[in-house]
């Protein structure tokens, strides 16, 4: 299997990735009464961070955000990379090529 072959697969895995966890937004199927009184409890219980007052449920649903958001950076940099070895623009180390095998 050819390095650019590798680049695409691994492209594919993590745009796939990204798109199911964005689309499982808000992380939480609430499905019971037990799920609901945590969602409801996450909601509910504010704090201050860093001057602001904040939900549990806001800092979560942010942790999926960026979650989504490295996600779709890290898809764009490996298909960036492929476009740069298909051009020829850039060497794989041998010692990088080790690790996809």
């Amino acid at each position: 299997m050819t390095t650019s072959l590798w680049l695409r697969f691994a492209a594919l895995i993590t745009l796939l990735y990204c798109a199911g966890h964005t689309m499982g937004m808000p992380w939480t199927p609430a499905t019971g009464s037990q799920e609901t009184a945590v969602i409801d409890a996450m909601k509910s219980a504010r704090f201050d961070a860093l001057g602001s007052e904040r939900t549990y449920w806001q800092f979560y649903f942010g942790f999926g955000l960026i979650i989504s958001g490295t996600g779709a950076r890290c898809a764009t940099c490996v298909r960036e990379l492929l476009t740069q070895v298909d051009a020829g623009l850039a060497e794989v180390s041998p010692a990088a090529r080790g690790a996809v095998h």
